[in-house]
C-alpha cells in the first residue's frame, strides 16, 4: 500500500437513532466517504435522521422495505464502488461507535500482516466492548480472529471484487460468518487489530435467575446472551445452511461455530425469557434450513414469534 487508500463506511440502517448523525460525522473524520442505506418499513419516521445525515456528509439510501442487513450492505457497497472501485469498504452497523484512529489502525496493522506475508483479506477490532474477539491462532506474529461480526470490518478492494456481494437471501444473522467461509476459501483471512475497541450492542443481556435467585459467575451476576425469537430462526436456519454449504470444507471451524450455539441456546432455553417461542424458533429455523429455505422469516411466524 503504496499511498493513502480511499476508504468508504457502508452503513445498515433500521430505524436509526437520533444520535447518529452525529457519530457519523466523528467517522468522517477518519473515512473518505460515508454510504448509509435504511431498509426500515416506515422512512418517514427516519426522515429528520435522514436529513442531519445528509447534512453531515453522508449519502443516504433509503430502501422503503425491510430486505434485511445483507441486501442494505449490498446496495451500500455497490455504491462505493460505483463511485471508486478501488475503495476500502469498512461495514457498520448503527449501534456502534468507532474509536479514533481505528481506520488509520486497521490499515497499518493490514499492510504489516500483509508485508509479513500473511495473506490478509480484512481486519476486525480486537475488542467489541469488554470482549476479546474471539482469535484463532496466530500466523506471522499477526493474531487472526475466528468468526468477526461485520461491523467495523475494513475490507480490501481486491476481495470485495472476488468474493461478491454478501447473501442476501440470508436476510439477517450468520451474513458476517458466512463471508467470513467465502474469504477462506478464497485463501484470505482475518486479522485483528491491537489495541482498539469497537463500541458495539451485542444482543440484550437478561439476568440469569433460578427459583427467582439471580446466579452469579465468578462473583459477578450471570446474564443470559439473550436474542428475541425470530433472530433464533434466522441463526439456526442459516447455521444448517453455512453447514452445507461450507461443512466438508471448514469443518473444525464450523464445530466450533455450532458448539458455541448449542451452549447459547442451551441457556437461553433453561434460562431465558420467552422460552416457549425460542423453541418455536429453533425448531421452525431447522426445519427450514434442512428444507432448503431462504429469505425473511414467513410472516405469519413473524407474528406468532412476536415479543
Amino acid at each position: 500500500m503504496s499511498e493513502q487508500p480511499h476508504v468508504t463506511a457502508v452503513l445498515s440502517l433500521f430505524r436509526p437513532p437520533a444520535d447518529l448523525p452525529a457519530r457519523v460525522a466523528d467517522l468522517l473524520e477518519q473515512v473518505d466517504a460515508v454510504v448509509t442505506v435504511d431498509d426500515g418499513p416506515d422512512a418517514d419516521a427516519s426522515a429528520e435522521v435522514h436529513a442531519a445525515l445528509a447534512a453531515a456528509g453522508a449519502e443516504v439510501i433509503v430502501v422503503g422495505a425491510n430486505r434485511g442487513i445483507a441486501h442494505a450492505l449490498n446496495l451500500g457497497i455497490e455504491r462505493a464502488r460505483t463511485t471508486r472501485s478501488d475503495t476500502w469498504v469498512l461495514t457498520l452497523d448503527q449501534d456502534s461507535t468507532v474509536p479514533p484512529g481505528y481506520v488509520a489502525a486497521a490499515l497499518a496493522t493490514f499492510g504489516a500482516a500483509q508485508g509479513a506475508g500473511v495473506r490478509v483479506g480484512a481486519v476486525c477490532p480486537w475488542f467489541l466492548g469488554d470482549a476479546p474477539t474471539p482469535e484463532e491462532g496466530a500466523e506471522h506474529g499477526f493474531s487472526l480472529a475466528f468468526d468477526p461480526i461485520t461491523s467495523a470490518l475494513l475490507i480490501a478492494p481486491e476481495v470485495v471484487a472476488a468474493c461478491g456481494p454478501f447473501r442476501d437471501d440470508y436476510f439477517i444473522d450468520a451474513v458476517d460468518s458466512e463471508y467470513t467461509l467465502r474469504m477462506r476459501r478464497h485463501g484470505w483471512v482475518v486479522v485483528r487489530v491491537p489495541d482498539t475497541r469497537l463500541e458495539h450492542a451485542m444482543g440484550t443481556p437478561r439476568p440469569m435467575r433460578l427459583l427467582g435467585r439471580q446466579l452469579t459467575r465468578g462473583g459477578r451476576p450471570a446474564h443470559v446472551p439473550y436474542q428475541r425469537p425470530f433472530r433464533i430462526f434466522y441463526i439456526t436456519r442459516n447455521m444448517i445452511a453455512m453447514s452445507r454449504e461450507y461443512g466438508a470444507q471448514f469443518p473444525g471451524w464450523l464445530a466450533r461455530r455450532w458448539r458455541a450455539e448449542i451452549l447459547h441456546g442451551g441457556v437461553r432455553l433453561l434460562w431465558g425469557p420467552h422460552r416457549s417461542r425460542i423453541a418455536r424458533a429453533l425448531l421452525a429455523g431447522a426445519w427450514a434450513g434442512v428444507r432448503g429455505r431462504s429469505g425473511p422469516i414467513p410472516p405469519r411466524l413473524a407474528r406468532a414469534l412476536a415479543v
